[in-house]
Parts: C-alpha cells; structure tokens; sequence
C-alpha cells in the first residue's frame, strides 16, 4: 500500500468492519481524503477500523483527522506515511 501511495502521491483510506471485511476504499489528493460513511449509534463505538496514508513523509495527524475519528468513534486507526 506504502507503495502505491508514493507512486501516486495521494492519500488513501481502507475502511474495515469488525470482521476484517474492506466496506469502503477512499482515494484522496496529496492532503486529503475523505473519509467513509459510518453510521453513529447512541453510546457505542463503530466498530470500523481505518488504514489512512500520508504522503510525503509527514507522521502528523492533522486536526481534521483527528476530528474525524472522534465524531464518528473509529476503534482502531492505522496510521502510515511514506518518503
């Protein structure tokens, strides 16, 4: 995956369900990518686990990011950036 994400410069979501089944695949640009629809129910967590990708060598997780996985109580998030 590190691979492609330097090959095409973009950065790309994997979002799994709690039974390793892919249920969404984003593809953003250099910054950004969206991130996928979860549905949100009442005092539990989503049970989605994410693999998000920075290109270009950054390790941060922007403020967006973050936010992102607090509304919608991702559980697990891989986090990879290539070089």
């Amino acid at each position: 995956m590190l691979k492609l994400v330097t090959k095409i410069n973009r950065e790309i979501n994997i979002a799994m369900d709690r039974s390793g089944n892919v249920i969404d695949i984003s593809i953003g640009d250099s910054s950004t990518v969206n991130l996928p629809v979860v549905p949100v129910y009442d005092r539990r967590l989503s049970g989605v686990r994410i693999v998000h990708t920075h290109p270009g060598g950054n390790p941060h997780l922007s403020s967006v990011d973050i936010s992102a996985l607090i509304k919608i109580e991702i559980r697990l998030y891989s986090f990879y950036w290539s070089k």
